[in-house]
C-alpha cells in the first residue's frame, strides 16, 4: 500500500521520507514532493481488548494555527508508520500532523517507574482547545479555559463509554501509573473524569474523550508532555492514553477527504489536484476577503494578493488507500493547510468556504470533496484521528504496545494466523520428512522458515 503527498511550497517539510519533485509552473501551487508509506499491518499488532462496534463519526486530528515551529496527530503520512528511536531535536515538519513526539529537549527521566509501560516515539496527537473539551459540562468547561495550564488532558485510547464502563478503576489505575513514575511534587495529582453535558448519550466512543489531570508539578507535566502517549498494563486491563496541553491557538490542519474519478496515487494526478484546488481559491473572492479579515487581525497591512498567496502556500495534499465502510479498498486524497483563523467561527468559515466548491481537473474529471458524514472510511474512535479508519492506527504497531487493540484487528490477526497454519499444513503434508524415501530438506533452508511469523 502506497501514499504520495504534494504540498504548494518547496519549502515545506512533508512525511519523513519524501522525494522533492520539480515544482509545478502554477504561482498558488508552485512546487511538489512525493512520498510513498506502507498501510500499517494489522497483523503486527497484539491482541486487545476493547470492542469497535457502534462507534460514532468522531474525533479530530488538530494542529497549531499560525505555527511552523513544532509544538504538540498525528502525521498523514505517519498515520502508517511505526513508533521508533528518534533523535532528540531532529528535523520536524511544519505540519503537525506529520511531527512526532519526543520534540525539543528531553526532560529528567524519573529514578523508576513502578509499572512498566511502553517507550517509544509516537505520532503527534494534537487536539483543539474545543474538541477535548467536546461535550463536557459548560461549569467545567468554563473552568478550564480561564486556566489551562492548572490541567492537562488525558486523551485516552478508546475513549467513551465503552471503556470506562469495561474499567471502572480507570481513573484510579491511571493515578496509579502517575504516581508509579516517582517523580518529586506529585503527592496531590488526581486524575478525574469530568462531568458529561448530556448524560442520555450512551454510545460506546460517546465523548468525552478526555480525563483530567489536576495538581500535577512542573516536572510530571513536562514529562508527560514529552512523552506524549503512554501504554501499560494493571491486572490485565491493558490502558493507554495521551496527555496533551489546552491550548486555544490549536487549530487542525486537515481540511478534507477528496474521491471522485481523478483521485488517485499518481504523484501528477496529485500535483494536478492540489494545482486546481489551490488556482480555485486564489481567484475566489470569498476565500479572499476571508483571508484578508483573518490575517488584518494578526499581522501588518498589506495586499490581499501577498496574504492569499502566502495562505495558499501551506496547502499539502496526500493520497492514501483505505478500507471504506464496503470494506472495500479505495483510494482518497486528503487536503492540509495552515489555517488563519483566530477563533472557532473562523476556522468553521475556513473549512465551509474550501470544501463547498467544486473542482473540476479538466472538462471530464472532478474532485468531489467528502464531509464528515460522506467520509467513505470510519474514522479511527481509538486514538481519534479523523484521518485514518482504526485498523490502520500506528499505536498498536509500535514495538511492546501494551495498550489496547481494536475489535477488528484482532479478528483480522485471528483470520491470518489460521490461513497460514492451513498453509503450512498443507506444505507438510507435500513434503514429508519422515520414514525412508522422503524427501529431504533443501539445502542452507530451515525448516522453520515455511512456518508463520508469530505475531
Amino acid at each position: 500500500m502506497t501514499n504520495t503527498s504534494m504540498t504548494a511550497d518547496p519549502n515545506l517539510a512533508g512525511p519523513t521520507g519524501a522525494m522533492l519533485l520539480d515544482p509545478a509552473p502554477n504561482t498558488a501551487a508552485a512546487a511538489a514532493k512525493a512520498t510513498k508509506r506502507k498501510r500499517p499491518n494489522a497483523l503486527e499488532r497484539e491482541d486487545g481488548e476493547l470492542d469497535d462496534e457502534g462507534r460514532p463519526h468522531e474525533g479530530e486530528n488538530q494542529g497549531d494555527a499560525h505555527a511552523a515551529n513544532p509544538a504538540d496527530s498525528t502525521p498523514p503520512a505517519h498515520q502508517g508508520t511505526q513508533a521508533a528511536n528518534h533523535p532528540v531535536n531532529a528535523y520536524q515538519p511544519n505540519n503537525p500532523h506529520a511531527q512526532t513526539t519526543r520534540r525539543g529537549l528531553p526532560p529528567l527521566e524519573p529514578s523508576q517507574s513502578r509499572i512498566a509501560y511502553t517507550k517509544a516515539t509516537y505520532p503527534r496527537v494534537v487536539k483543539s482547545l474545543d474538541g477535548l473539551l467536546a461535550e463536557i459540562m459548560e461549569a467545567t468547561a468554563d473552568a478550564v479555559r480561564a486556566n489551562p495550564d492548572k490541567y492537562i488532558a488525558l486523551l485516552v485510547y478508546g475513549g467513551g463509554n465503552k471503556v470506562k464502563e469495561e474499567n471502572p478503576n480507570l481513573t484510579n489505575d491511571i493515578e496509579n501509573f502517575l504516581l508509579g513514575l516517582t517523580i518529586a511534587g506529585n503527592e496531590r495529582i488526581r486524575v478525574v473524569d469530568p462531568p458529561k453535558r448530556d448524560t442520555d448519550k450512551r454510545g460506546e466512543f460517546a465523548k468525552p474523550h478526555i480525563l483530567l489531570l489536576h495538581h500535577g508539578s512542573p516536572e510530571l507535566r513536562a514529562y508527560l508532555l514529552w512523552y506524549q502517549t503512554f501504554a501499560f498494563q494493571i491486572e490485565g486491563r491493558k490502558i493507554a492514553f495521551s496527555a496533551l496541553r489546552f491550548d486555544a491557538g490549536v487549530r487542525p490542519w486537515f481540511i478534507t477527504d477528496i474521491v471522485g474519478r481523478a483521485v488517485c496515487d499518481d504523484p501528477e494526478a496529485i500535483r494536478e489536484g492540489l494545482t486546481t484546488i489551490t488556482s480555485a481559491l486564489a481567484k475566489d473572492t470569498e476565500f479572499r476577503n476571508h483571508v484578508d479579515a483573518c490575517l488584518a487581525k494578526v499581522e501588518n497591512p498589506r495586499s490581499i494578493d501577498e496574504r492569499v498567496q502566502d495562505t495558499l502556500k501551506s496547502f499539502e495534499m496526500y493520497s492514501m488507500r483505505v478500507t471504506n465502510k464496503e470494506k472495500k479498498e479505495t483510494t482518497v486524497w486528503q487536503l492540509f493547510a495552515n489555517p488563519i483563523a483566530n477563533n472557532g467561527l473562523e476556522f468553521k468559515e475556513w473549512l465551509r468556504i474550501i470544501t463547498s466548491r467544486r473542482y473540476i481537473i479538466d472538462e471530464i474529471d472532478e474532485m468531489f470533496i467528502r464531509s464528515k458524514n460522506l467520509k467513505p472510511y470510519d474514522s479511527c474512535a481509538f486514538c481519534k484521528s479523523e484521518i485514518h479508519p482504526e485498523e490502520q492506527c500506528p499505536f498498536p504497531l509500535v514495538a511492546d504496545w501494551k495498550g489496547p487493540i481494536p475489535k477488528d484487528v484482532r479478528a483480522e490477526r485471528a483470520k491470518a494466523k489460521e490461513e497460514a497454519a492451513i498453509r503450512n499444513g498443507a506444505r507438510e503434508r507435500g513434503n514429508p520428512r519422515d520414514g525412508r524415501g522422503g524427501s529431504r530438506t533443501t539445502r542452507g533452508i530451515s525448516s522453520s522458515n515455511s512456518r508463520a511469523r508469530p505475531y
